[in-house]
């Protein structure tokens, strides 16, 4: 925990208001007990971080991957592989044949099916 916040610059971290007011509240609730030295938002955050290793961080990018994020990867990665380009219409009328399911399951980062 830092003790010296004298020649310390300070920045702003943007966050949506329900997201501050969870941390607000944890942060209150942790120093509500008097025994316990009070625990500054910057120490709070910092132990937090400490605590996310890389694969957690990696594996909730992940479940927060969506479709329309995943889909022109797997397009640009499909035409690579196959060495020739289709257009949007093409892959469309493809992923509705279920042409790409086995490519789809092999590649992608997104459950479908």
């Amino acid at each position: 925990m830092s003790e010296n916040t004298q020649n310390t610059n300070y920045g702003k971290v943007n966050v949506k208001g329900e997201t501050k007011e969870k941390f607000d509240s944890r942060l209150k609730f942790a120093n509500e007990k008097d025994s316990k030295k009070k625990i500054s938002s910057d120490d709070f955050l910092n132990f937090l971080l400490t605590l996310a290793t890389d694969e957690q961080i990696q594996k909730y990018q992940i479940s927060t991957l969506t479709w329309e994020e995943e889909e022109p990867k797997l397009m640009e990665l499909w035409e690579k592989k196959k060495r020739k380009k289709i257009s949007g219409i093409e892959w469309a009328l493809m992923f509705r044949k279920g042409e790409l399911d086995d490519f789809i399951k092999e590649n992608s980062r997104v459950q479908l099916f």
